[in-house]
This record gives C-alpha cells, sequence and structure tokens, in this order.
C-alpha cells in the first residue's frame, strides 16, 4: 500500500516538474552593485608604486619569468628594503590617499546634495 502511494507521488512530482515555469522576476543571483564611475579610484598602496617603477626592470633582467614569480620577487625585494629606501614610494602613496580622501570627501558632499 505504502509503494503504490509514493509511486503516485512520484509520478505527480514527475508532472509538476515538467510543466514548472519559474517566477522571471525572482532572480536566485543577488543584483550586483553598480559602481559610479564618477567616484574617485582609490589610490596605489607604497608597494604598488614600487612594483610599477620595478616590474619592467625584473621582465628585463628575467626573460620568460612567470607572472607569479615576477611578484615574488618584487615582494621579497620590498620586505628586504631599508626603510630609507621606501621612503619615497611611502610619501609618494601618502600623497596620493591625501588627494583621495580630498576627492572623495567633495564626491560625498555632491552625491548627498544631488548637483
Amino acid at each position: 500500500m505504502g509503494v503504490a502511494k509514493a509511486e503516485a507521488a512520484k509520478a505527480q512530482y514527475d508532472i509538476d516538474k515538467a510543466n514548472y515555469v519559474p517566477d522571471p522576476s525572482i532572480s536566485l543571483v543577488p543584483a550586483k552593485k553598480v559602481k559610479d564611475p564618477n567616484a574617485p579610484k582609490r589610490p596605489l598602496s607604497a608597494f604598488l608604486e614600487y612594483a610599477a617603477i620595478r616590474r619592467p626592470d625584473i621582465l628585463k633582467e628575467n626573460p620568460g619569468i612567470a607572472f607569479g614569480a615576477v611578484g615574488k620577487l618584487m615582494g621579497e625585494e620590498w620586505r628586504a628594503m631599508p626603510e630609507d629606501i621606501k621612503a619615497p614610494y611611502v610619501a609618494k602613496a601618502e600623497a596620493a590617499k591625501a588627494q583621495y580622501d580630498k576627492d572623495k570627501a567633495a564626491y560625498e558632499a555632491t552625491k548627498q546634495t544631488g548637483w
């Protein structure tokens, strides 16, 4: 008796599944947040400032080197570098961060007023 009931339920399930049409207004994937193209871009860190200058030299010194290996070499160099040699990159990053903070504040002010 239980087997017949289960088979009937399975048959009804197969019919319902074949006829199912999902509701187009419901999405299983959450909507991606749209980034404002007018928003200021975040500044580079001190290491990325260094990497932008150093990467071409590493590629010349090591032709055919893998992308990940370039990053490893630059990371090792950066960690071993004394603070006085890092100072110009840190200063450049701090100046860029200050400018970004100023631009971000101006952007937020215009965003709130709607201008």
